[in-house]
This record gives C-alpha cells, sequence and structure tokens, in this order.
C-alpha cells in the first residue's frame, strides 16, 4: 500500500536523524527552494524584568540544520501560519497577511493559546507583551524590511523566511540571539496547533476509534491527515453523504503515522520527486524482505546524493556505471542506477498533477517494479540505440528538422509521449497507461500503436509553416521504428506470429544478386514486424515510391507525384493502384534501366500476389509499412548520386 510504503521511508528517515526524531521536528516544515535563502529577522532585545524592544531587521543565510530554531510550518495560503515564520512572496503582503495578522489574533484570542498550548501565565504575560510592541512598531518594521530586502537584493528564485528573533538578556549580563524554536512557549503552540489542525477544522472536530491506514492498528485516529491533498473536506458535494465530522472514517490515521507520513512526503518532496513529460511523481521504494541496515544506508545514500554532481559521480563508479544514460526528460532521473539494486526492493510511480499547491490529482500508480524490470528497460535502450538507424540519418541535411531532441536517435520516452498524444502538447492518461504497460509488461495491441505512430509521423513530416518536410518526414519514421523496437524489445507490443512467405526469392532471376542478400537481411533484422507477405509487399512499394519522388526532385526541384499519397492515408486499393503508377513514371524518367529498380518491382509484384485479396490489416498499418519504405528507400539505393544525375547502378 502506498501509503504505508511512504510512511516507512518516513520511519526511517527518522531513525537515521539522529536516531529518532521528535514529533515538534516532524511537525516542522522546510521552503521548498532554500539554495542561497536568507533569513529577515524582525529583532527585538530583551532585558530582564523589562518590555521587549525593536532593534530593526537583520539579515542572515539560510541554514537547513536550523530549522528546529525558524519553526516553519505552512497554513493557509490566505491566512497566516502556524508561528510568525513565513515564505516571503513579497515584503509587504508577506507582513499583511501572515506576519502581522499573526500576532493581532494573539491579542484577540490569548486565552486560546492558555488552553490549547498549556501556556503558564508567564508565558502568557510574555507573549502578549512581544504583539502588542510588533504592532506597536508595525510602521517602522515595514519601513525597515522594504529597506533592507531592496538592499539585500536576495535571489529570486529562493524562498527567503521572515521570522521574529528577541535578543534576550541572561543574568550574567550577556545577550543571546533566541528563534522561536528556542523559547518554550512558542514550541508548545507549534505542537499543539501543529497536532490539533489533523483533527479540528472548520470549526469541527473529526476523530474516532477505528483502524489506522498505517499501521494497521486499532487505536485513536484523526480525520484531517492532508499529507496528500487527493481530496478536501472544505467543498460539500465531495462527499455528499459524509459528515466532516466523519472524515476521520474515509482515512483514518494515528497521530504517530501522520507524524511519520509527513515525514516521508518531505523525503519524496526532496528527493525522490521528479517530473515526466507534463507530469510528476514520486518514486516510492518498498522493502520487500526486512532490510539490513547496510541496505538502508546504500539506498538513502543514492537517494540523498544523487542531485549532487560530485557524489553523484562516486555512486555511479560504485554501480560500475560511467555515465547518466536517461530514460525520462529528468535530468535528474536515477532509474538506471537503482536497476543495479538486488530484487530486495520494488519501487512504486505514482504520478499527479498540482494545478495548484493545496490541490494534488492523482493520475496513475504503477506499484512495486523490481529492479530487474528497470535493468531490462535500460538494456532494451541501449540495443535499440544500437541499431543501424543513425546510418539513415546521412542521407538527408538535418536543418529542418522539428524534432525536439538533441539527439536524434537518442532513444527515451520523449517519442513515446509524442505518439500517444493526439496533440504533442497536451495532456492524456492513454500516454499513462502505456508507461503502466512498459513498466509492468503488458503488451499493447498492435493495431492501436500503428494507428498512433501513422498519426505522429503524419503530424511531424511538416515544418511549423505547414510545408512537407522530407528529413522531418525521415526522422519521424526513423524515431517511430525505434519505438516500435523498443517496446516489442521489452515485451510491450503484441507482436503476432510468423506467417511463412509464398515468395521464393531463390526462385527469381536476380539481376543485382547483393540487392537479394540486402532485402532478405533487412526482413530478417525486423523479423518480428515483417511476419507476412503483406507488409513486405507495402514497404517495398514504398521504397520504389520514395526512388520516384528523389528522381522527381533531381529533375524538377519538385516532386508532383506526392499528390498521388493522399497525405500517406493508404488502403489495400489505393496501395495495389500505385506499384504500376510508380512503375510508368519511372520508365518516363528513363530510371527503369536501373538494376535495382528492375527487381525491386519484380520482387514487390510478386509479394502483392502473394499477398493476395482482402488483407487482414488497418489503414493505418498498411500506409505505416508504406511510409517506412518511403522513407528508408536509400537503404536499397546506397550510391549517394545516382537518384540525382540518372546513373545506372
Amino acid at each position: 500500500m502506498i501509503i504505508g510504503a511512504i510512511r516507512d521511508v518516513g520511519e526511517i528517515v527518522s531513525q537515521r536523524s539522529a536516531g529518532s526524531s521528535s514529533m515538534l521536528e516532524d511537525l516542522v516544515g522546510k521552503p521548498s527552494k532554500t539554495k542561497n535563502a536568507k533569513i529577515f529577522a524582525v529583532v527585538f532585545k530583551q532585558r530582564e524584568g523589562e518590555l521587549p524592544r525593536y532593534e530593526g531587521i537583520e539579515v542572515m543565510d539560510f541554514k537547513e540544520s536550523e530549522l528546529r530554531r525558524y519553526l516553519y510550518k505552512r497554513g493557509s495560503s490566505r491566512g497566516t501560519d502556524t508561528l510568525p515564520t513565513s515564505v516571503i512572496t513579497a515584503p509587504m503582503r508577506t507582513l499583511n497577511i501572515k506576519f502581522f495578522p499573526w500576532f493581532e489574533k494573539t491579542i484577540k484570542d490569548i486565552n486560546h493559546f492558555k488552553e490549547e498550548a498549556n501556556l503558564t501565565g508567564e508565558e502568557l504575560d510574555q507573549l502578549q507583551s512581544i504583539a502588542k510592541t510588533v504592532l506597536a512598531t508595525k510602521n517602522q518594521i515595514i519601513e525597515d524590511l522594504m529597506s533592507k530586502h531592496a538592499e539585500t537584493n536576495p535571489d529570486k528564485k529562493a524562498n527567503h523566511l521572515l521570522t521574529l528573533m528577541l535578543r534576550f538578556q541572561e543574568p550574567n549580563g550577556h545577550y543571546k540571539d533566541l528563534f522561536l524554536g528556542d523559547i518554550s512557549m512558542f514550541r508548545k503552540i507549534m505542537l499543539s496547533s501543529g497536532l490539533k489542525s489533523y483533527w479540528f477544522k472548520h470549526d469541527t472536530e473529526s476523530r474516532g476509534r477505528g483502524i489506522c491506514f498505517g499501521c494497521n492498528q486499532e487505536k485513536e485516529v484523526l480525520g484531517f491527515t492532508g499529507t496528500f491533498p487527493f481530496y478536501t473536506m472544505d467543498k460539500k458535494n465531495f462527499a455528499p453523504d459524509l459528515q466532516v465530522s466523519d472524515a476521520w472514517r474515509l482515512f483514518p490515521m494515528c497521530v504517530d503515522c501522520i507524524l511519520l507520513l509527513e515525514n516521508g512526503k518531505k523525503f519524496l518532496d526532496e528527493y525522490l520527486k521528479f517530473t515526466y513529460y507534463g507530469y510528476q511523481y514520486y518514486l516510492i521504494p518498498e522493502f520487500l524482505l526486512p532490510a539490513t541496515d547496510d541496505l538502508i544506508e546504500e539506498l538513502f545514500t543514492i537517494f540523498e546524493g544523487w542531485k549532487d554532481e560530485s557524489r553523484r559521480k562516486i555512486i555511479l563508479q560504485s554501480k560500475h556505471l560511467d555515465k547518466v544514460r536517461n530514460l525520462t526528460n529528468d535530468e535528474n532521473e536515477m532509474l538506471e542506477v537503482l536497476g543495479e539494486e538486488e530484487n530486495v526492493i520494488a519501487l512504486t510511480f505514482l504520478f499527479f498533477t498540482q494545478p495548484q499547491k493545496s490541490q494534488m490529482i492523482p493520475e496513475m500508480v504503477i506499484p512495486q517494479v523490481l529492479p530487474t524490470r528497470i535493468k531490462e528497460l535500460y538494456e532494451a535502450k541501449n540495443h535499440v540505440e544500437k541499431r543501424e538507424f543513425h546510418d539513415f540519418l546521412n542521407y538527408l541535411p538535418m536543418s529542418s528538422s522539428r524534432d525536439d531532441d538533441k539527439s536524434p536517435l537518442e532513444f527515451t520516452f520523449q517519442v513515446l509521449s509524442q505518439i500517444f498524444r493526439p496533440k504533442d502538447d497536451a495532456k492524456t492518461k492513454e500516454f499513462l497507461k502505456v508507461t503502466q504497460y512498459i513498466f509492468k509488461k503488458i503488451p499493447l495491441s498492435m493495431d492501436h500503436v500503428f494507428s498512433r505512430t501513422m498519426s505522429y509521423v503524419r503530424r511531424r513530416m511538416y515544418d511549423m509553416e505547414g510545408n512537407f518536410s522530407w528529413s522531418g518526414l525521415l526522422k519521424a519514421t526513423l524515431k517511430s521504428f525505434q519505438a516500435l523496437h523498443y517496446l516489442s524489445r521489452v515485451g510491450a507490443l503484441s507482436v503476432p506470429p510468423m506467417t511463412p512467405s509464398h515468395v521464393n526469392l531463390d526462385a527469381m532471376v536476380w539481376i543485382d544478386m547483393s540487392l537479394k542478400e540486402e532485402i532478405l537481411q533487412f526482413f530478417e533484422q525486423n523479423s518480428q514486424f515483417f511476419d507476412n507477405d503483406v507488409k513486405k509487399a507495402c514497404f517495398l512499394v514504398g521504397v520504389l515510391t520514395g526512388r520516384l519522388l528523389q528522381v522527381q526532385y533531381a529533375d524538377k526541384k519538385s516532386m508532383p507525384f506526392w499528390n498521388k499519397l493522399n497525405n500517406l492515408q493508404v488502403d489495400e486499393k489505393r496501395l495495389k493502384s500505385l506499384l504500376p503508377k510508380v512503375i510508368n513514371k519511372l520508365q518516363e524518367y528513363d530510371h527503369r534501366k536501373s538494376r535495382r529498380v528492375q527487381d525491386l518491382e519484380a520482387l514487390a509484384g510478386q509479394y502483392l500476389i502473394a499477398a493476395g485479396e482482402n488483407w487482414k490489416l488497418s489503414g493505418d498499418m498498411i500506409s505505416y509499412y508504406f511510409t517506412l519504405g518511403l522513407s528508408l528507400y536509400k537503404k536499397f539505393f546506397p550510391k549517394k548520386d545516382a537518384a540525382e544525375n540518372g546513373e545506372d547502378e
């Protein structure tokens, strides 16, 4: 179960940080972007027995080791945070929405802290005096913060914190700087407010006796966990028959598991959250057997060190990998290195979208993928990248490509995201479904895959101005053919059994014997896709058509025969009618004297006869095999200048 696995991650994190963390530390939050972050401290000086006095704004570097002292915990986006420590969105806005209102509410409802946080009378007096002093110096604080913020000019990409600091005089006369976490009353408030938020909301209490989702034990469970905002109790129509007070029945969690879950999510957010073509995903590790301390340390060292370049090099060396190779678009992807682990762990992929920070929409879960499966996916990547596809790219210029990849035939899931989306920028669960089938080794329907693949080729064969691009067509065809090989290699494509051919190549009279060997080799190397005579016929007619188009372009700088190809929508009837038209056109250009043209015409005719009538092939599949031949025609016409100069080959 995902919740249990994340809870277990949180428990490991707690155990690894000085044995076990306190409940308070589990409640403390961390801003998401802390690199180059600053602390803007509103400083008040207080002598023993006197009221605090405003000193000014001081700026210092954010230190992750000091999180417990800052006591940051995010509250409502439209209201205050748990304590007067807040991320600075804009200085004025943060002061007026987060900082000052916290002290205003404190004065207005001071007895609330006595009841909820169990503050002593002395602590209540001190809290009230601080609040009054803050509000009394409100204008000066605004002026100083605006000035200091402008003067400091902090990194705009970082989350800077605004907080309160007390410079308190000790009995020996020296002053000590105290952040909120150094002061007992603020720790009590954090603890009480943090825990209360899990069972009290909308002026309603929700807790009861039940079985905890996390530890599976019967105990007091709370109703407003909120760690993963998959659902909301803010809207009446979310669960019409469920009272808000009964929310604990929907997602029961005990306080211990809630805090471990929060801990686990913090770890996932920092180290195991990745992007995936318009989505995000958590990579959630789960131990299938009792884990040794050494194994836990090894894995969590990888997780924590992967985003650091120097530590990543050490990790790669330990796994005997020379570089990072990615299957996805996230530069921090760590799948290959995890594929080197033993099958004592499993990886669960939780894909989600996040329209806003307070909302998280789960889109797909791929549970318990074993490291050996990850390794198979990378071995398949290596295989398809080493095939002969790259040789074909030498045939045409690259400049008019629409392809987004820097290396056209480095295989990543980028091409799959483009194939399995009706539009390149559209979010659709079909692509995630394909991802699931790949990871879980479930075959996709060949008809459906070819339908999507042919649609992709048709989109990519035009440039940004809508003009036909021969190099765009070539690369789209090559990348899609590479993707088909990948799907087949990883067991995610339903490949039909081989049907015996009715064409005997040995019985034919060949003018060019080398062509026979090339044809045989090509069909054998791609045998899973050329399992019958129909597909071979479609491909060979495409090869001859590609030859004709290039002959026309060499002669006229245009390709008038392209208009007869119906935007590459070719069915059985159209394909059968194409062969005689292509032969006649080649004869007009005096290219039938080519030995290879004559052999290919004869061979294509033989395969068409053997294919018979009423093909059991979809229009998109016929179109794709024809387009594949059209794109790869130069594989069978290797001399560079033969087509352009009309030379005999």
